[in-house]
C-alpha cells in the first residue's frame, strides 16, 4: 500500500494556466497559458512520458483572441476569434509543431468536430457536410468518422463533481468531517480509481480555499496540497488523471504532475 506520492514533474508559469489539452494519445499536454496585464498567451509541450516540457514559450501574432481546437501528434488547431464581440465566429488555423510553421487557415466555416486526422465541418441539420485533411486543410472524402468525443480520450479520467446539496456532497463531507474538514461548501471534486481515492473541496465561504487531499485504500492521506486561496468562486475540474498520472495546478500558475499507483 502506497504511503506517499512524490511529484514526478512541476513547472511554475509566468502566466496564469488557462487551458490544458491532451494529444489523442495522452503521450503530451498542450498546456496554454495567458498574462492578462500584457494580454499575451504563450503556449507550451509537456511530455508525459518524459517529463519534460518540449516545447516553451510559443506565441503567435494573435497574442489574446486564441484557443485550442484540437491536439494531434506535431499538429496543433487553433481558433482565433476575428470580432471579440461574437465568440461564435472564428477562425482557424493549423500548426505543426515539429516544423514549427502554419499548415494552412480557414475563414470559412464556422462549426467544426474532429476525428483523428481530418476535421468536420457540419450543416445547419446537425450532420457533417464536410471532411478536411488535418495536415493540408484540403477536402477529402467523407467515408467513416472515427470515435470522436470523450471516445477518443478514454485515457483521460475526469472526477465527478458533486454540487451542494446533493447526496453525494453529503455523503463526502461527511467522510471529510471524519479526518478534520468541516465547512466543506460549493462542491467536492471526486475521483477513485488506480489504488487512491482524490478529492478537491471548498471551505471558507467568501474568501474560499480549495485543498486537494489523496488517500490510499486504507484511508491514510498520501498527498494534500492547497490549489489555492483568496477565491471567489470554483474551478471548473481541480484536477485530472492522464493514464496513471494525476495533474493539478496550484496558485494558478504551478504545474504538477505525480505518479499514481497501478
Amino acid at each position: 500500500m502506497v504511503k506517499k506520492l512524490f511529484p514526478i514533474f512541476s513547472h511554475s508559469f509566468t502566466g496564469k494556466v488557462w487551458n490544458i489539452v491532451s494529444d489523442r494519445r495522452g503521450d503530451q499536454l498542450l498546456i496554454e497559458t495567458r498574462e492578462e496585464s500584457k494580454f499575451s498567451t504563450t503556449f507550451y509541450i509537456y511530455d508525459r512520458v518524459n517529463n519534460t516540457l518540449t516545447i516553451k514559450d510559443l506565441a503567435f501574432e494573435e497574442k489574446w483572441w486564441i484557443g485550442i481546437s484540437y491536439f494531434n501528434g506535431p499538429v496543433v488547431v487553433f481558433h482565433t476569434f476575428p470580432g471579440s464581440e461574437n465568440p461564435d465566429q472564428k477562425e482557424f488555423f493549423a500548426y505543426d509543431l515539429h516544423q514549427q510553421e502554419v499548415l494552412w487557415n480557414k475563414t470559412d466555416i464556422n462549426i467544426i468536430d474532429f476525428d483523428d486526422d481530418s476535421l468536420l465541418a457540419y450543416s445547419e441539420d446537425g450532420e457533417v457536410a464536410q471532411k478536411y485533411d488535418l495536415m493540408t486543410g484540403e477536402p477529402i472524402t467523407l467515408g467513416s468518422m472515427a470515435a470522436r468525443g470523450k471516445e477518443r480520450h478514454k485515457f483521460i479520467k475526469h472526477p465527478f463533481h458533486y454540487a451542494q446539496g446533493s447526496d453525494h456532497f453529503t455523503t463526502v463531507a461527511q467522510f471529510l468531517s471524519q479526518h478534520g474538514f468541516e465547512g466543506l461548501e460549493r462542491g467536492i471534486d471526486y475521483f477513485e480509481g488506480n489504488e487512491v481515492v482524490i478529492m478537491a473541496f471548498y471551505q471558507g465561504g467568501t474568501e474560499l480555499v480549495n485543498d486537494l487531499l489523496v488517500m490510499n485504500m486504507d484511508q491514510e492521506v498520501i498527498l494534500q496540497e492547497r490549489l489555492g486561496s483568496g477565491l471567489k468562486g470554483i474551478s471548473d475540474r481541480a484536477f485530472f488523471i492522464c493514464h496513471n498520472t494525476l495533474i493539478f495546478v496550484k496558485n494558478n500558475t504551478d504545474f504538477f504532475s505525480f505518479q499514481l499507483p497501478g
